[in-house]
């Protein structure tokens, strides 16, 4: 009796596994029309500026790169579209922190920031944080106290000290939620 349940399990982990991930489209204003949010593949063509999108029933379509600000997942994982690349969003709350993973000779992750999640993107380590919170005396503060190596330490909420530095000195809102997605 425990071999079919067993068996029954094992086949509905592997089909879900097997099934494909589906995407929304995030853009940077309300003007982007009539794209679906049921996507089963997006694709960056640099050279043409545009993001090939294609829907689960098989539909193509090319969207303006600048019109997109990225796409999401549907367990959740955003991704930014920036400088012809896209960046996962690790934490967004005001200030956003992604994250872009290399394969190469051996796996590497390197760790970026922006202000606000419309802002430039800058590579996360001292120098930067420095120069974009040049005139912000708190975040000038917390970027002396706070060790690099604890920035991407997250506490009991599942927030970044980074993130929680930046709440403290701006109470900021969630501004991810501004991106309208379809």
């Amino acid at each position: 009796m425990r071999y079919p349940t067993f068996l029954f399990t094992l086949l509905l982990v592997v089909f879900q596994s097997c099934a494909p991930t589906h995407y929304r489209l995030l853009y940077r204003t309300n003007d982007a029309g009539q794209i679906r949010s049921d996507l089963r593949k997006v694709q960056l063509r640099w050279q043409a500026q545009q993001v090939d999108i294609t829907t689960v029933s098989g539909q193509k379509q090319e969207v303006s790169a600048s019109k997109v600000w990225g796409y999401e997942e549907i367990n959740g994982k955003r991704f930014r579209l920036y400088l012809d690349q896209f960046y996962e969003v690790v934490q967004s709350q005001g200030m956003t922190i992604y994250c872009r993973h290399n394969f190469g000779e051996g796996s590497v992750d390197e760790f970026f920031f922006s202000k606000t999640p419309f802002e430039e993107l800058f590579y996360l380590n001292v120098r930067n944080l420095n120069k974009v919170f040049a005139s912000d005396s708190c975040m000038q503060e917390i970027i002396t106290q706070l060790s690099p190596r604890s920035w991407l330490k997250t506490d009991s909420k599942g927030t970044c000290r980074l993130i929680d530095a930046y709440h403290h000195c701006h109470a900021f809102p969630n501004e991810i939620s501004t991106i309208v997605s379809y």
